[in-house]
């Protein structure tokens, strides 16, 4: 009995390990429905809708998702923390504005409507999580969204939050694990606290007032950015205490927020903060910030993107170009903005938009599931983030904004900001040179080492503050035989943002830095820009100059510089207007790309098995590998809206068979070929040693 019993159990867990090795529902690709007006009839537009590929909703933490289930549409759990409760509404910051402009500057220091730390904001958020929670377990949700657009304030607007008694508390015990002790802050900070319980960070205003005046080298904006720092950390551990509410009571669920915005100085968008504890993310286009998600998301992680349709429900290219960035960046279903955008004749029946994009889905789901048996290749360049350097350029860029700066509002943000402007120019630089990029956080570099990060080449974008420990790590990136790129206001300030000397430009480039400016001339000439370079854009190099006894020599595109085994080229380019440079002046931005994939392929080392020549069309069109056993795959997608019918030149380093594997059609077998791009349609092609059975033919 005992052995029959041993095998009954023995088939109940075979039978069990069945059933959790069933595919995941997200492995097809969910597209949620976000449901914004009432229709006649739910159940019917939902039918239409499921039909058509749209196969999920969304579901307000405070209604029935029994309607959901029924209707067999998947579904999130929306507002599980209410709405509205996660940031703070524009009317709410405009009044702290107006304070900022009628008061003493030294004497606002805002606090936070239903701060995080205030008790009973902490209950009532937690009983509306688990109330919520309790409302939908049954049906299981694919995701529990906390709210959408959460933020410290709204969006990336400033706003120097918070001041309250319990933030400043919570700050006091924090900085105790960032300084050795009050003596050091004070040494830090410019001050002369007595107490612990005395300290108090500096306002925007107060920091600058403070630096006005002063040379590159005596800047010091460490208590504005301490706090800012702690404004992070205390976002993400709030964010991340209600989500383990719901993960005490069921493990490994999908919890997190939508809405999501671009690394800033203000918000608390710190994504790798943010990735450490919580698993469900939609962050908008701005900054790279969707592909820094999927990047840093940790195993079991999903990523959305929304894909909004029109006020007049009709089909754009750029509702095709995101669903294709969103299945080529390997992220895990969609969003559509709104039922009432992507249905017509009040949800009977499909609008233009809808049928348009049922199409396109369908063959995005197919391009999915070819690329599911296979591995996206680790790119062999990463960008670095550095959180603090945003920190360091917002206020930079904010100086010539004087007493308006409480204005930058989120839509001014994303085309102002230096950390963002120059991050998305690299992300085109790479994308049109056919080449796939990761990122790396500085917490990464420091937790694993600089020898034992496994990339080629880091990009140090605009990596304007750097700790001691992350140029040691650096160092040993590029002794180990890594390249380093970096540009000309690398490692002005430590990661507290206080004004470093040369040392650090030195070590890494062999160059020495010219601090005699003041940060108003800096950020003026920042502003007004730089003539051209010989490699097409514009120059960077202002305030360096060659150590006369150094080992780095000049090079077309800047300095270059012998580390170890590796090298670190100082790039003397300055890439916020790149987007400007590329759209009137092509044959500039293509002569800077060419320069430096040469570089990147002789001297760093980089693979060129393969490359796709789309001439001036290169900067709208993506190029993603797989592999697959001894086969490539290659995933070229429309990038930009701007992308238009073109051919391109495949080149590859040994001869192979091209196959394309959407129609099954052989494409040749010859080193170089040509294919066709179009602007509404991805091409996906296997590279294999093995040509396709003629008819007739024995495979």
């Amino acid at each position: 009995m005992l052995a029959l019993a041993c095998a009954h159990c023995s088939l109940s867990a075979a039978q069990d390990s069945k059933k959790e090795a069933a595919p995941s529902p997200w492995s097809s690709y969910p597209v949620f429905v976000w449901w914004e007006t009432q229709v006649a009839d739910r159940a019917q537009a939902w039918r239409i809708l499921k039909e058509a590929g749209f196969n999920g909703v969304n579901v307000e933490a405070s209604q029935s998702s029994d309607p959901a289930v029924l209707a067999q549409m998947h579904f999130y759990v929306d507002h599980l923390a209410g709405k509205g409760n996660l940031f703070l509404r524009p009317e709410l910051i405009e009044e702290e504005r107006k304070k900022i402009a009628a008061g003493r500057k030294d004497t606002i220091r805002p606090e936070r409507p239903h701060h995080f730390l205030d008790p009973e904001v902490k209950k009532k958020l937690e009983t509306l999580v688990l109330d919520g929670f309790e409302v939908h377990r049954r049906n299981r949700p694919l995701a529990w969204s906390l709210d959408d657009e959460i933020s410290v304030t709204t969006g990336i607007a400033p706003m120097d939050y918070s001041f309250d008694q319990r933030t400043l508390n919570q700050m006091r015990t924090w900085l105790k694990g960032v300084y050795a002790d009050l003596e050091e802050l004070n040494q830090r900070w410019e001050t002369s606290f007595q107490k612990i319980e005395e300290i108090l960070p500096s306002t925007t205003d107060e920091i600058r007032a403070r630096n006005a005046g002063r040379s590159l080298e005596a800047l010091n904006f460490c208590s504005w950015a301490d706090h800012r720092e702690m404004m992070d950390v205390l976002f993400a551990r709030s964010l991340s205490s209600l989500a383990a509410a719901v993960l005490a009571k069921e493990k490994d669920l999908v919890v997190g927020f939508t809405g999501g915005q671009a690394p800033s100085a203000f918000g608390g968008f710190d994504w790798w903060l943010l990735t450490r504890s919580l698993t469900f993310f939609e962050a908008y286009e701005h900054g790279l910030a969707p592909e820094i998600v999927r990047f840093l998301g940790k195993k079991g992680a999903r990523v959305v993107r929304t894909l909004f349709v029109n006020k007049e429900g009709r089909w754009t290219v750029e509702l095709g170009v995101q669903l294709w960035r969103s299945i080529a960046t390997e992220e895990d279903g969609a969003v559509i903005w709104s039922n009432a955008r992507i249905l017509a004749d009040e949800g009977r029946s499909l609008s233009n938009a809808g049928e348009s994009l049922a199409g396109v889905l369908k063959t995005a789901r197919e391009i999915r599931a070819s690329l599911s048996p296979a591995l996206r290749r680790a790119p062999e360049i990463a960008l670095y983030l550095s959180q603090a350097s945003v920190r360091a350029w917002w206020m930079v860029d904010s100086w010539g904004d004087g007493q308006t700066w409480p204005k930058r509002l989120t839509s001014y943000e994303v085309e102002h900001s230096t950390s963002i402007q120059t991050r998305e120019a690299w992300g085109q630089i790479l994308g049109a040179m056919g080449l796939d990029f990761g990122f790396i956080d500085s917490r990464e570099l420091i937790s694993r080492g600089g020898a034992e990060t496994r990339t080629k080449v880091l990009v140090l974008n605009e990596t304007v503050a750097l700790s001691d420990r992350e140029i040691h790590e650096l160092v040993r990136f590029a002794a180990a035989g890594g390249t380093l790129l970096v540009d000309g206001n690398f490692a002005r300030f430590d990661e507290h943002l206080r004004a470093r000397d040369s040392r650090g430009v030195e070590a890494l480039c062999g160059l020495t830095r010219d601090l005699s400016s003041t940060i108003d001339g800096w950020s003026a000439w920042r502003k007004e820009g730089a003539e051209l370079g010989s490699h097409g854009l514009r120059r960077d190099d202002h305030m360096c100059a060659l150590l006369p006894d150094g080992p780095a020599h000049r090079h077309r595109l800047g300095v270059l510089r012998p580390v170890g085994e590796g090298r670190v080229l100082f790039l003397d380019v300055d890439l916020r207007d790149y987007g400007t440079i590329e759209q009137e002046r092509g044959d500039l931005a293509r002569r800077f790309r060419e320069e430096l994939f040469r570089f990147l392929v002789s001297e760093a080392g980089m693979s060129d098995d393969v490359q796709i020549d789309a001439g001036d069309a290169a900067p709208f069109y993506r190029l993603f590998r797989y592999r697959q056993g001894s086969d490539q795959l290659l995933l070229l997608v429309p990038w930009r809206r701007e992308a238009r019918q073109t051919t391109a030149v495949l080149k590859l380093a040994t001869k192979r068979f091209v196959i394309d594997e959407l129609t099954g059609g052989e494409l040749g077998d010859e080193k170089k070929l040509l294919i066709d791009l179009h602007p509404s349609r991805p091409r996906l092609l296997r590279v294999t040693t093995r040509r396709l059975a003629r008819p007739g033919e024995e495979k």
